[in-house]
């Protein structure tokens, strides 16, 4: 657990300095940036400084949280990668560099329902278990 929240946490700081917010971003992007970036670096942070400790960790708010968290870094990423396309199709319409960001912008999209799915699948675990009793809110 120690090494994988190692690898987020570089993870979460390459993906602020690769995916730079523009002067002419909307605010979606800017809360995507901000939140999947310096979000992203301050749980898994805190997520590597819990393992190291030998704290308690709630898995299913981590997991929750996770997924909230890649689920900005990938529509980030998708926006990026649907820029350079559009960018390079208005140059060469057929060259390999436009499909290679063709295919990643439709990859980035097959990983927005993933994560779409493993979050409803993580708030039906939580919503049952609030029937059950066996998690309180309180």
């Amino acid at each position: 657990m120690i090494f994988y929240s190692a690898f987020l946490t570089v993870l979460s700081v390459a993906f602020l300095i690769s995916n730079r917010l523009q002067d002419q971003e909307n605010l979606a992007q800017r809360l995507f940036y901000y939140i999947g970036g310096w979000g992203g670096t301050i749980f898994f942070s805190r997520l590597l400084l819990m393992t190291i400790s030998g704290d308690e960790i709630d898995l299913i708010s981590m997991l929750a949280v996770m997924s909230v968290v890649f689920f900005c870094i990938i529509n980030r990423a998708k926006y990026i990668f649907k820029i350079k396309y559009e960018n390079m199709r208005k140059h060469n319409a057929g060259s390999k560099d436009s499909q290679k960001y063709y295919n990643l912008t439709r990859f980035t999209s097959y990983g927005q329902v993933m994560i779409i799915i493993g979050l409803i699948l993580i708030l039906m675990i939580i919503l049952i278990g609030i029937y059950n009793g066996r998690i309180s809110l309180l």
